[in-house]
């Protein structure tokens, strides 16, 4: 599509042509070079929705509930999003988390869990103290 908007606004073809060519409806090539043309200085990967965190900062995080779980410290929902909420104000990041609560929203949590397939989160179950102390490299491995 980005390459059929680029050649129809160069004016290498016209929209038929491109639409043709690159195998995409003409109305919607259309309606794409007309937003290019509004807006040429947007990035093509602009939305609605902007992330509040980096990708690095995404993928540390996801590493601290990785590490807090292999030390049998699982986390709740709301926990996490307390979490974030902490983790953007100390770090500066522009949020729209709920300031009174002190939570980052579920919708928020939603979209950060699709973004990382490999994490579940769930109540965690309890872990009697005597099984998480048996639980240790001399324990297991004899």
């Amino acid at each position: 599509m980005n390459q059929a908007v680029d050649a129809v606004i160069s004016g290498q073809m016209g929209y038929m042509m491109a639409s043709n060519r690159f195998n995409v409806p003409s109305s919607t090539l259309e309606r794409y070079v007309q937003k290019r043309r509004k807006n040429p200085g947007a990035d093509k990967t602009s939305g609605k929705y902007h992330t509040v965190f980096t990708a690095e900062q995404e993928l540390e995080l996801v590493a601290y509930l990785k590490d807090m779980q292999k030390q049998l410290f699982g986390m709740t929902m709301k926990e996490f999003r307390r979490l974030a909420y902490q983790l953007a104000e100390k770090n500066n990041c522009s949020h729209k988390f709920s300031k009174t609560l002190e939570m980052a929203e579920e919708d928020w949590v939603r979209g950060f869990l699709t973004r990382h397939r490999d994490l579940s989160l769930r109540k965690p179950e309890a872990t009697s103290g005597a099984r998480a102390m048996g639980f240790n490299r001399v324990a297991v491995l004899p």
